[in-house]
């Protein structure tokens, strides 16, 4: 029997199937190699692997784990954490003692989470949009993954949560919310319950979602039944919100956290810390940066809200509600009032972890804008012919691109150690558990989450960012001395300071450059001096407190 040739339409759906395998097993191998360099690296580069402010969140789940108490310094209560990754951390620091050994473990449970989040995100792409849109934003999707696992933050938890959400959300408006199943809009609103708990500024999130859903769902008629869907969806939310408030305000007498009145405490209605970040540094960054990743998802979300203004007629009039729009509408409005709020209510400059919606605009907005290029090329009579055959090209050198660079990015064990100042908090830590006699109170501003997870006394954290109010009482009144010394502090340490020559030196806290909040004023003189030291990451000194005769 002779074997006749499949028509060319069978082939093409063969290598479309084959391209997107390939790119969903570069992904798999991706998240493979992360895990795997947290459990081969050694302790210096493991160390490196994460966010300073991450140690915040280890330090506090420790102290739970063996005082019982929320504390970061030991001594003073705080809330200065979002609570549904505090909670995730519990259990590995019951399971394991081992600070090294608990960092293994966080790292890699941080790579599984996001490795989920990447996983939903290929298949919501996938299923939705042509080969070459699949291909761009899997790249573009796993260079954000990538630079999402050095954080180890709650983002890792919130980013899967927030797609989880999204998803739901979009299939209980498909057919129209009123005809949804309780079930699905039950679930839904657990899991955006979970969104904000993970992240509370995600509320933004879980608020916009509501105004759009319930916005397309007003002209469905029966109103009083949409009323008890809309229930279903932020009732959970707002339940769990409300035991929040009612919970911090029992046990530290303040309904908002000690980490959000610290970073709120500005000067006008602007954040200049903000603003001079972006002009400053923009130039030094790289695809990853906050400034990149933010310029990108604003112009992005800005872009779409714009064109869905324009286009709303035709696409509201057919009777089928779908998702078409439903999330990344969301997804672009929630980025530009998470922007909005970190411009005019904050007044702390950006850090990685804060730009986590441009990883949904990367999952639901971005393919959309390239698929909508994509659709006009392939349209215009012009340039249809030449596209087509580019389209295979470049669809191709993305596929190899996605294989080479999911195990450049996977493998990291590479990275050099002597520069990084959390090797050196490191460093600093064990040097000082060998050589005084006894744990002392240390003061520290910034970069002291490394240093405190570390060392085997107690650390204040001076910036208070993970302390009480009455510590950032003292930040506003400048009478943080009084507060050191009223705390016991013994030693003061900075990654700043003055040259060898100098006789009295003003230690700002926090620094000028990450907030244009209250700054709150440390003498400290040379006589006190213990420990200067030149390292690869830059200058330590140490103090001896009180300093100055004060």
């Amino acid at each position: 029997m002779i074997k006749m040739p499949q028509p060319s339409l069978d082939r093409d759906v063969f290598l479309d199937r084959a391209i997107r395998t390939i790119i969903r097993v570069a992904f798999l191998v991706f998240v493979t190699l992360q895990i795997g360099s947290f459990w081969l690296s050694d302790t210096p580069q493991l160390v490196t692997r994460f966010a300073d402010d991450a140690y915040f969140y280890f330090e506090i789940a420790r102290n739970v784990v063996e005082t019982g108490n929320l504390t970061f310094d030991g001594q003073t209560q705080t809330n200065g954490f979002h609570p549904l990754w505090l909670i995730v951390l519990l259990p590995i620091f019951r399971l394991a003692s081992n600070p090294v050994a608990v960092l293994r473990i966080i790292g890699s449970s941080n790579v599984l989470l996001l490795g989920v989040a990447g996983w939903l995100g290929l298949r919501h792409i996938s299923s939705r949009y042509p080969l070459f849109t699949f291909a761009l934003s899997a790249l573009v999707m796993i260079k954000l993954i990538g630079a999402f696992c050095e954080y180890s933050m709650e983002t890792s938890l919130l980013v899967p949560l927030c797609i989880v959400s999204l998803v739901g959300i979009g299939k209980a408006n498909h057919a129209s919310l009123v005809a949804s199943r309780n079930r699905l809009l039950l679930g839904v609103g657990v899991v955006l319950s979970m969104v904000q708990l993970a992240r509370l500024d995600a509320v933004l999130l879980n608020f916009l979602m509501l105004v759009v859903v319930t916005g397309m769902n007003l002209s469905s008629g029966r109103k009083a039944k949409l009323l008890g869907k809309l229930f279903l969806l932020a009732g959970p939310a707002f339940l769990t919100g409300l035991a929040y408030f009612i919970a911090n305000y029992s046990m530290f007498g303040h309904i908002v956290p000690v980490s959000a009145i610290a970073k709120s405490m500005g000067d006008g209605l602007l954040n200049k810390s903000m603003i001079r970040q972006f002009i400053e540094v923009a130039a030094a960054k790289n695809l990853t940066s906050v400034w990149a990743v933010f310029s990108c998802m604003l112009v992005l979300a800005g872009g779409y809200v714009v064109l869905w203004i324009c286009s709303r007629r035709r696409m509201t009039s057919p009777a089928r509600l779908d998702d078409s729009y439903c999330i990344p509408l969301t997804v672009s409005l929630f980025c530009l009032a998470f922007a909005g709020y970190y411009l005019i209510g904050t007044s702390w400059r950006l850090w990685g972890w804060y730009s986590y919606p441009g990883l949904l605009v990367g999952i639901f907005v971005f393919p959309l804008m390239v698929a909508l290029v994509e659709d006009r090329f392939l349209n215009w009579s012009k340039t249809k012919a030449a596209f087509r055959a580019a389209r295979v090209v470049l669809t191709a050198v993305l596929a190899i691109t996605v294989c080479v660079v999911a195990v450049r990015w996977g493998y990291w064990l590479n990275v050099p150690v002597e520069g990084n100042f959390k090797y050196q908090n490191f460093l600093l830590a064990e040097s000082l558990n060998a050589n005084l006699a006894r744990p002392k109170l240390v003061a520290q501003g910034d970069r002291a989450g490394s240093f405190a997870y570390f060392f085997d006394g107690n650390v204040l954290q001076l910036e208070g960012l993970v302390g009480d109010y009455e510590l950032l009482e003292a930040i506003r009144n400048n009478t943080l001395m009084d507060y050191m010394s009223t705390s016991g502090v013994e030693y003061v340490i900075s990654h700043t300071g003055p040259s060898s020559n100098y006789d009295r030196w003003t230690m700002l806290v926090p620094y000028a450059e990450f907030s244009s909040g209250p700054i709150a004023e440390v003498l400290l003189c040379k006589t006190t001096e213990k420990l200067r030291k030149e390292t690869g990451a830059g200058l330590i000194i140490i103090w001896a407190w009180p300093s100055c005769g004060l």
